[in-house]
């Protein structure tokens, strides 16, 4: 394999040349850590062209930016796949306070069925609206319940945040 190439024409756009001589396009993204990635779309003989794979890096840059799921990018690494129930069962393991065992009820009892399963970085601002108007809870006790989230999502451990 050689080296990537600019594309003389497109800003983050890049092509690699293999042994056979076939060419692969790549184009370059940054994520919301400002992180660089490079992304492979295709090879020419799949009828790739420079323009396309700038149409797709163009997508994908408003995507990031307008804060949506850029296409045929993945944020569900294996580093980030933690559901809340993980995260609870963590909290209620190592927490010796006088409430856990009333917390832990009050999350099995509704919290778990809603955001068990979720990952926690898909967890958004939607999803909480859904649960203010699911189950028609009163008002004190989806206070309580977001409440009871914030417990969970505090460290164990200061050190451990740092």
């Amino acid at each position: 394999m050689s080296k990537l190439v600019k594309s003389k024409r497109y800003k983050g756009v890049y092509r690699r040349k293999s042994l056979d001589g076939e060419l692969t396009y790549y184009y370059t993204y940054k994520d919301e850590e400002n992180k660089i990635h490079y992304q492979k779309v295709g090879t020419k003989s799949q009828g790739i062209t420079e323009s396309y794979v700038n149409d797709i890096r163009l997508r994908t840059v408003t995507s990031i930016k307008l804060d949506e799921l850029p296409p045929k990018i993945v944020r569900s690494n294996s580093k980030n796949k933690i559901t809340v129930d993980e995260i609870s069962e963590f909290y209620f393991t190592h927490n010796n306070s006088k409430s856990r065992d009333k917390r832990q009820r009050q999350y099995n009892y509704r919290l778990k069925s809603f955001f068990g399963h979720m990952n926690i970085y898909d967890v958004n601002v939607d999803h909480l609206e859904k649960f203010k108007n699911w189950g028609g809870l009163h008002f004190h006790c989806i206070t309580f319940y977001l409440f009871t989230t914030k417990f969970i999502e505090q460290p164990i451990n200061p050190q451990l945040s740092k």
